[in-house]
């Protein structure tokens, strides 16, 4: 499937060492992390939507120990990624592959574009209005002189891996391959397709035609909206292919955005037509706020989006006091306060998920709350969303009302029912007790992936671990265009390790399926064979 592999996702459970035996803790937010959330709307289909990662950081909120015993001790990941602590309306608005498929393609140009400058830039560009040279009074500081910083190809990592271990790469199974929109130079349906390298390096070779191939930064070019929609690309496709240090490095030349030259007036003087506005993509600017929060720094994601919330704030209350942008004329006003209205509830949906990597709790339920006034229609998902928050941070009561709340705003079904009971389960005692309601679930939805992961994760923790990987490899085995998904994957690698027979056979079968099922493998570092 190819939005299977999206995002990473926390470590396996936390392995406590007690002379010859390794006690596993259990918590919730443990469970919750290694199940994942269930995607509501994904039930009763086929395809593995749904199975989102908790940000749970382990510290063991209550200990129930089951005992199991190993030869060894795995290595356990320190990282711990976003994955999905609340449902899936959060997921697909914050989702690094849906955030390139932006719906404004037929929004008129004058709205897209608009933005609110800052005052030094502003100035600039009302100088440039007076017709006075731009290079009077721009420092090079202020033009983003831009460039490829790297000359590699990227190759599809499960390929390489599969090369390297195996020394054949099993045919892929994808009912597409990326040749036919290389040849077309399709970056944007490269991405929406999982192939990330193939968009990576084509994206850098059409840069090359703006002066902004490899070599070329610290040069001074100049910028399209063509171009800066490429740089969107380019950086989008090395976020997934975890290459963040690269991306953020390209990126650099661009500043906060806000630069004149990336401004369409900044071209004025030299251009028949006056345009204005910025030639920015909006999804590039939150792209540009998340790129901290994947190198560990996830406060100073918080303050960009911050400020691209305080932008488009500014620009909903000059528009709703009529003062319109200067290319959008008075009857686009209505369609103006739509676009924008909807941006920022995107721009919220990414603070919330931000302000969980940053565990301030506090501020993703101000978060969800403020969405639920803004977004009326969502509010099931946004109700079952506090309902997870809640769960995760220990506060059941609260967990519980909110789960109502749910339940009542939405379609009531036996699933959604289920589903609360089973997540208060967890939060109030343990997986192992919630594992009768997950089972009754299975009886109703059997091939729903995150129903399997939390059935084989109770067999986990009630010490049965050796059940719990066959049940889940019957599954990822057996129908893995549904059920080959990262977290899946991830919970048999933990396995794998903990019970440390046959480990690198048994990662090497998955990267086989990884090879024919994923789009460039994507996720496949999951299986820590390069380490």
């Amino acid at each position: 499937m190819e939005d299977n592999f999206q995002g990473s996702a926390p470590p396996p459970p936390s392995i406590q060492m007690d002379s010859a035996v390794y006690s596993i803790s259990h918590s919730a937010k443990d469970f919750y992390a290694s199940v994942g959330t269930v995607d509501e709307t994904a039930v009763g289909g086929g395809g593995g939507g749904g199975v989102e990662a908790s940000v749970a950081d382990f510290r063991a909120r209550s200990n129930t120990p089951s005992t199991i015993t190993v030869n060894s001790l795995p290595r356990i990941p320190s990282k711990s990624g976003l994955g999905n602590l609340i449902s899936s309306v959060v997921d697909a608005e914050t989702s690094l592959k849906n955030l390139m498929l932006d719906g404004d393609g037929d929004v008129q140009n004058s709205i897209r574009s608009a933005w609110v400058p800052s005052e030094r830039t502003s100035g600039a560009l009302a100088a440039i209005a007076s017709s006075v040279p731009a290079s009077d009074f721009i420092g090079a500081d202020q033009l983003s002189k831009a460039g490829i910083m790297s000359d590699k190809l990227f190759v599809n990592p499960a390929f390489e891996l599969s090369m390297r271990f195996v020394g054949t790469i099993p045919p892929p199974l994808l009912s597409e391959t990326p040749e036919q929109m290389i040849a077309s130079s399709d970056v944007r349906r490269l991405l929406a397709k999982g192939f990330y390298s193939s968009a990576a390096n084509v994206s850098a070779k059409l840069l090359y035609a703006f002066e902004q191939g490899y070599g070329r930064a610290g040069h001074v070019s100049k910028h399209t909206p063509q171009s800066l929609m490429l740089w969107m690309y380019r950086i989008a496709a090395l976020t997934m292919l975890e290459q963040v240090e690269l991306a953020a490095k390209e990126l650099e030349a661009f500043g906060d955005l806000d630069h004149p030259d990336l401004y369409l007036e900044y071209y004025n003087q030299t251009s028949t037509e006056k345009v204005h506005g910025s030639m920015v993509p909006f999804p590039l600017r939150l792209l540009h706020a998340r790129l901290p929060q994947r190198l560990g720094n996830p406060k100073a994601t918080l303050e960009r989006l911050f400020i691209v919330k305080d932008k488009i704030e500014t620009l909903l209350k000059n528009a709703s006091e009529g003062r319109l942008p200067p290319a959008v004329t008075s009857d686009l006003q209505p369609e103006f306060l739509r676009i924008w209205q909807r941006r920022r509830v995107t721009t919220l949906y990414h603070l919330v998920a931000a302000a969980v990597q940053c565990e301030d709790f506090d501020a993703a339920t101000g978060l969800l709350r403020l969405l639920l006034k803004l977004s009326p229609d969502r509010a099931a998902e946004l109700w079952h969303s506090l309902g997870l928050l809640y769960c995760h941070i220990g506060t059941p009561r609260m967990a519980k009302i909110c789960f109502a709340a749910s339940e009542k705003e939405g379609k009531k079904s036996e699933y959604f029912t289920a589903l609360h009971r089973a997540l208060l389960t967890v939060c109030e005692s343990s997986p192992v007790q919630a594992m009768d309601v997950y089972g009754q679930m299975m009886k109703q939805f059997p091939r729903h992936p995150a129903v399997v992961n939390a059935i084989a994760i109770g067999h986990f923790y009630a010490g049965r671990m050796t059940e719990a990987m066959s049940f889940l490899e019957s599954y990822v085995l057996g129908e893995p265009r549904i059920f080959l998904t990262e977290q899946s994957v991830r919970n048999l690698v933990a396995m794998y390790e903990l019970q440390n027979i046959q480990v690198l056979e048994r990662k090497l079968r998955l990267l086989s399926l990884m090879c024919q099922y994923i789009p460039d493998g994507h996720g496949v570092d999951v299986l820590k064979l390069a380490e």
